[in-house]
């Protein structure tokens, strides 16, 4: 499973992300589904610019280029419109309704996917590890679901 992070501002945008990187399923996006879960995203590459038709729902929209970087936002698009075209996407990440808003999600800011973790590859990482990491800097990073180091700078 993956999960957008918004590096920039250090917030979850999704945790469930579901990929659209085939031509049928850029064009079906979320044509048709009832509702789009809190946590969930769509991932559309290549892509620069989308429709809301046959929806039931507004979404958010967050316009990328190659390297995550935001170029353009849009709040709340209503159903049956479409987004601009923005010269420079290349990937689109469509959104529930106000998590933009509620991350506080810009222009300029840069976005990560990463893969997530199950709890129990979770709990057995925390198994394997040597303790003796922890009293040098490690620390299991919970809001994003994986062990970070506090200080690059101290050997191990």
């Amino acid at each position: 499973m993956l999960m957008l992070v918004n590096n920039t501002k250090q917030t979850v945008l999704a945790d469930n992300v579901e990929c659209a990187h085939t031509f049928w399923r850029r064009f079906l996006g979320l044509m048709g589904r009832t509702e789009f879960p809190p946590g969930h995203a769509l991932w559309l590459y290549p892509c620069n610019g989308v429709h809301t038709m046959g929806m039931r729902f507004p979404i958010d929209v967050v316009f990328l280029d190659t390297s995550f970087n935001i170029l353009s936002v849009i709040s709340r698009l209503p159903p049956w419109r479409f987004s601009p075209i923005i010269k420079d996407a290349t990937q689109v990440i469509e959104l529930p309704p106000g998590r933009i808003s509620t991350t506080n999600t810009t222009p300029g800011d840069a976005l990560k996917i990463l893969k997530k973790p199950s709890p129990e590859g979770i709990l057995k990482c925390m198994e394997n590890t040597n303790p003796e990491h922890f009293s040098k800097g490690w620390y299991f990073e919970s809001q994003f679901n994986y062990f970070k180091r506090a200080d690059l700078s101290t050997p191990l």
